[in-house]
C-alpha cells in the first residue's frame, strides 16, 4: 500500500479482497509488525535501532518508542493466498491488484509459481502412471486368486451346472469375494497412507521452518478415501469377473 493509505482505504481493500473469487485467504500486515518481523528474520535489529536513533539524534542507550513509526520505511501490506496455482491466472491477478487505489506495488514470484506448477504436473503424471500400474497389478492378483478358487471348487461347479445352476449364479460368490479383496486392499492402503503422513508430518514441518515456510503433510480427505475404497472394490470385482468369465467360457 502507499504510505498515505488511511484506515478507510485499508477497509475498502479488505472488502474487495473478500469479494474476489480468486482470493482464498489474506492477511493484513501493519507496517509496525512488518518492521518487527524484519528485525527478527534479518537479524538486523541493532542496526535498525542505531539508524533510528541517529535520525532522531538520541543517545545509544535510549529505548525505542512510538516516534519510531515516523522513521519506518515499510508500508502496510496484504499477503494473499490465491485459490489457483496457474501461473497465468496469478499474473492476471497481480496486474489487477496493481490497478487498485492506494496500491503502490503488487509482488508475485512468478518464477516460483511456474516451478511449482511444473512440479505439481510432474507429480500428477507420476502418480497417474503408478496408479495405472498398481491397478493392473491388483486386477492380476485378484484374477489369479479367483482362478485358484475356481480350480479348487471345479467339481462343485460342475455338479451345480448339472442340476441347473446358471452362469450368473455360479459367478456371483466369486464376484463378491473379489470385490471384498479389493475393498480390504483399498482400506489397508488408506491406513498405511494415513500412518505414513502422521509419521512424516513432524519432519516435514521442521524442514519447512528451515525455509521460513509453514506447510504440512495432510492425509487423504474423507471423500478421497471413499473414492479409493470404491475404486479398489471395482478393480477387485473386475479381476474376479474376468477370471470367472474365462473359466466358464473354457468349460462350455
Amino acid at each position: 500500500l502507499t504510505l498515505d493509505a488511511s484506515r478507510a482505504d485499508i477497509a475498502a481493500i479488505e472488502d474487495r479482497l473478500r469479494r474476489n473469487a480468486g482470493v482464498g485467504s489474506f492477511a493484513f500486515v501493519p507496517r509496525e509488525k512488518a518492521l518487527d518481523e524484519f528485525r527478527q528474520l534479518a537479524g538486523l535489529g541493532e542496526v535498525i535501532d542505531q539508524l533510528s536513533r541517529r535520525q532522531r539524534n538520541e543517545p545509544a542507550g535510549t529505548a525505542r518508542n512510538t516516534s519510531e513509526q515516523a522513521n519506518n520505511p515499510l508500508p502496510d501490506a496484504f499477503v494473499i493466498d490465491a485459490t489457483s496455482d496457474d501461473p497465468r491466472a496469478l499474473v492476471r491477478m497481480r496486474a489487477d491488484f496493481a490497478q487498485w487505489p492506494r496500491i503502490e506495488h503488487a509482488t508475485l514470484d512468478s518464477a516460483w509459481a511456474e516451478k511449482l506448477a511444473a512440479a505439481v504436473e510432474f507429480g500428477r503424471l507420476t502418480v497417474l502412471f503408478l496408479a495405472t500400474l498398481l491397478s493392473i497389478a491388483l486386477i492380476a492378483v485378484v484374477f489369479n486368486t479367483i482362478r485358484l478358487q475356481i480350480l479348487t471348487l471345479r467339481d462343485e461347479i460342475e455338479v451345480a451346472r448339472l442340476i441347473g445352476a446358471t452362469d450368473p449364479f455360479i459367478r456371483r460368490p466369486f464376484l463378491y469375494y473379489g470385490a471384498a479383496q479389493g475393498f480390504i486392499g483399498g482400506l489397508l492402503a488408506c491406513l498405511i497412507t494415513a500412518a505414513a503422513f502422521a509419521l512424516l508430518d513432524d519432519n516435514m514441518r521442521a524442514f519447512a521452518e528451515l525455509y521460513a515456510a509453514d506447510f504440512r503433510l495432510r492425509g487423504l480427505a474423507y471423500g478421497d478415501s471413499i473414492a479409493v475404497l470404491a475404486f479398489s472394490t471395482v478393480l477387485g470385482w473386475l479381476g474376479a469377473r474376468l477370471s470367472v468369465g474365462q473359466h466358464l467360457r473354457q468349460s462350455i
